[in-house]
């Protein structure tokens, strides 16, 4: 069965490689991690919300944005090491 399903995957790859196709996928992704870290610390310190140093809003609006994480996945080359 493993012989049979290798044997198809390299005809087709074979069929598909005179079109020069880019089999790339890119992902976008948002880490919401350090904006629940950012608002754990704000509940901690939320006494210090209108203080003028170590300002707990400021705080969290400075470390509470998401980060953004692209991931590009080949999936010609995918199919290649497998």
């Amino acid at each position: 069965g493993d012989l049979f399903f290798i044997k198809h995957l390299l005809v087709l790859r074979e069929q598909i490689s005179p079109f020069n196709t880019q089999l790339t996928v890119k992902q976008i992704n948002l880490d919401f991690g350090s904006t629940a870290a950012a608002f754990g610390n704000f509940l901690a310190h939320s006494r210090n919300i209108f203080s003028r140093h170590n300002n707990a809003f400021v705080d969290l609006v400075a470390r509470g944005v998401p980060t953004i994480r692209e991931n590009e996945v080949d999936c010609k080359r995918d199919l290649e090491t497998r």
